[in-house]
C-alpha cells in the first residue's frame, strides 16, 4: 500500500491486548460489514519502548510499505502485550474473514493518539476504541479516548466497559 490516502474508507480497530479488545474487534466487524468496508487492525507501541539494542522481535502480520518488518521488543511485560494483541489480532481477522470482511493487522510505533489519528487521516472511515485501555491508572475515560474524541476528524466510536457479546 501506498503513502497517502486510501483508496476507499475503513474501519480502524485500535487495540491494546487487553479485555476490551476483543469487543472493540467485534464492534469493528460489524460495522465494516455493514459498511461494506474493510478493517484494519493497529496497535501502537511507543518508541521510547522499542529502543534498545538487546532485543527479541516481533513481526508485524502485514507490514506497510516502508515500515519496518519487525520490531524490537526489550520489555518483557510488552513482549507479553503484543503477543496477547497478535492473538486477538488474528482472531478478530477470522470473524472479519467469516463476515465477508477484507482485513490486515498492523503494528505503528508513536504516541497512540497521534498515530491513530495519522491513521485515521490516512484510511478515513471510522475509528473504533476502548472506553479505557490496559494501562489504566484512574477510573473513567481513558486518556487516548480523550484525545481521540477531542481531535478526530472522523467518527469515533467508544465501546463501553460492559457490552452485550450478541455484538
Amino acid at each position: 500500500m501506498s503513502e497517502g490516502k486510501y483508496s476507499r474508507p475503513c474501519v480502524i480497530a485500535a487495540i491494546d491486548g487487553s479485555p476490551l479488545s476483543r469487543p472493540v474487534g467485534r464492534v469493528a466487524v460489524k460495522l465494516a460489514s455493514g459498511l461494506k468496508w474493510d478493517l484494519i487492525i493497529i496497535y501502537v507501541v511507543s518508541s521510547h519502548v522499542l529502543s534498545g539494542t538487546r532485543a527479541t522481535y516481533v513481526r508485524a502480520s502485514v507490514p506497510e510499505e516502508g515500515t519496518p518488518t519487525y520490531f524490537p521488543v526489550t520489555d518483557k511485560a510488552l513482549h507479553e502485550e503484543l503477543r496477547e494483541s497478535s492473538i486477538i489480532a488474528e482472531e478478530i481477522s477470522r470473524l472479519a474473514e467469516e463476515k465477508g470482511v477484507k482485513s490486515k493487522f498492523i503494528i505503528i510505533e508513536g504516541e497512540p493518539v497521534s498515530a491513530l489519528l495519522q491513521e485515521a487521516d490516512k484510511y478515513g472511515g471510522i475509528l473504533v476504541i476502548g472506553y479505557r485501555g490496559r494501562h489504566f491508572r484512574e477510573s473513567g475515560l481513558g486518556s487516548v479516548a480523550k484525545g481521540l474524541l477531542e481531535k478526530a476528524k472522523v467518527p469515533v466510536i467508544i465501546v463501553p466497559q460492559e457490552i452485550r457479546n450478541e455484538l
